[in-house]
């Protein structure tokens, strides 16, 4: 497969937290089922983008993994806004032990 998958995150959007998703070429196919169980509750999908409305703001991380992960497993370029990143750092960062 050849493409691009852009993710956006807008953890503070006024309606809830949400992940934007940008396909280029052939995409990917996405479960459903898979992006519920990531904390998914609705999407929308308008002018190419897919928006991905998130259950809490602590998910959006993991969403944004599972994406990447899926990008990745279909040989497509993946591109990852500093906001999605700081999810990501922000989800999967253990806390710090003070000394």
């Amino acid at each position: 497969m050849s493409g691009k998958l852009v993710i956006q995150a807008h953890p503070l959007a006024l309606d809830g937290p949400e992940v934007l998703v940008r396909m280029e070429g052939e995409g990917v196919p996405l479960s459903l089922e898979g992006l519920s169980r990531l904390g998914v509750k609705g999407f929308l999908m308008r002018e190419g983008r897919l928006f991905l409305l998130v259950r809490r703001r602590e998910q959006v991380g993991g969403v944004v993994l599972g994406l990447v992960a899926a990008g990745l497993r279909y040989g497509l370029e993946v591109a990852v806004d500093p906001l999605a990143q700081g999810e990501l750092l922000t989800t999967f960062t253990p806390p710090q032990e003070e000394v």
